[in-house]
């Protein structure tokens, strides 16, 4: 007599004990899945479910119990050379996988055991994934070439293929993208409202030559690069992850502010700041990967912090960042660069400095605590 009203919602694991977790689904469908947990703790999946999207985080391991099957929109699995993501089942029974929604399953760096995945020649794997035991329909390669996905038709739902097509201001109907797929909204999109209702994902997403407004709450991976248009309106305030693996991504504003907690989290991944970034009041984090602010101004009356044990390198140039706290009491495996860069606190909040050294810092507000044992070249208030 259950009634299960999923919406729009994530259930996110975050359990770091390295005990063993079990989601016991019910044979419910569910919106969004993230099996965040660090440590050594294994995840097991029981029973047959059906989710939007099922994400694993680098270096976690997914236990499926035996003969049941996962059936999922997107599935977003992709670890590093260090941090390899297990897909693996109870015993030595095979589960199975199956891919709903058409479009492909991009993947690397997992180590995959009894599987059965369907359709197949739509899971692929990665080159640098391990073929471990019993596995089929599984293609241990990379996915072909990213499919660009072009926005048609003004106004709509991210979610709604009639206003995705696979040519700028071509016939709609192509597939909602997904991870490996590069998403353009350009001068043929359309005036309206643009709205993302649903978790989002996408390579790189470019507004270049779009009017139109983008809108809504819904989360946001991008694993490439972020270009804004002057010409465009944001009314958009979901959280964006900046997910890349490799480093020469790029993230351009042409003068247009964010309102979204940002966090960059892409083991391997690198992004440089190509102009002044305003993420207004919202948080801005750095997990994994390397974060260049390339001697451009960042502002944002909200957390600038440093958080994880991933490696992780800021480098800020020549930037003016202007914040209302900074917090970067987590200094395992970082690499920071003050270089000649100027941090501008300006609410009354702990300065937490995590022991760094740094250029110039000026407190700005009534009063501050300054925790930690750092090195300034210069500090005011």
């Amino acid at each position: 007599n259950l009634t299960f009203n999923q919406n729009a919602s994530t259930i996110k694991l975050t359990n770091n004990s390295a005990t063993l977790k079990t989601f016991r689904g019910g044979g419910l469908t569910y919106y969004d899945f993230w099996n965040a947990t660090q440590g050594t703790g294994k995840v097991l999946i029981a029973g047959s479910n059906i989710f939007n999207d099922f994400k694993i985080d680098a270096g976690r391991t997914a236990q499926f119990t035996n003969g049941t099957n996962q059936t999922v929109n997107t599935f977003t699995a992709i670890g590093t050379a260090v941090s390899t993501i297990t897909l693996e089942s109870l015993t030595a029974a095979v589960f199975t996988l199956t891919k709903s929604g058409g479009g492909a399953v991009s993947s690397d760096y997992l180590s995959i055991s009894s599987s059965v995945a369907n359709p197949p020649d739509t899971w692929y794997a990665g080159v640098n994934s391990t073929n471990a035991v019993n596995n089929t329909g599984w293609t241990f390669t990379a996915a072909p070439a990213g499919a660009n996905r072009y926005w048609v038709g003004g106004t709509g739902n991210w979610s709604d293929t009639a206003h995705w097509s696979t040519a700028s201001g071509g016939a709609g109907g192509a597939s909602v993208p997904t991870a490996s797929d590069n998403v353009r909204f350009d001068a043929n999109s359309g005036g309206g409202t643009a709205t993302v209702n649903q978790a989002a994902y996408c390579i790189d997403l470019d507004f270049t030559g779009y009017t139109g407004t983008f809108a809504g709450a819904s989360a946001l991976s991008i694993y490439g690069s972020l270009t804004l248009d002057a010409g465009m309106s944001r009314t958009y305030t979901g959280a964006i992850t900046f997910a890349a693996t490799a480093v020469g991504k790029t993230l351009t504003f042409n003068g247009k502010a964010l309102a979204s907690a940002v966090t960059f989290n892409g083991m391997d991944g690198g992004w440089t700041l190509q102009d002044a970034w305003n993420n207004g009041a919202s948080n801005i984090t750095l997990t994994a990967g390397t974060l260049d602010t390339n001697g451009q101004t960042l502002t944002t009356t909200g957390i600038v912090s440093i958080s994880g044990t991933a490696p992780r390198t800021l480098t800020l140039g020549a930037s003016t960042l202007n914040c209302g706290t900074w917090t970067g009491t987590t200094i395992t495996n970082l690499t920071f660069n003050a270089d000649t860069s100027i941090i501008k606190v300006t609410a009354a909040t702990t300065f937490n400095g995590g022991n760094l050294t740094y250029n110039e810092v000026q407190l700005n507000s009534t009063a501050h605590t300054v925790a930690g044992t750092n090195t300034f070249d210069v500090l005011t208030r």
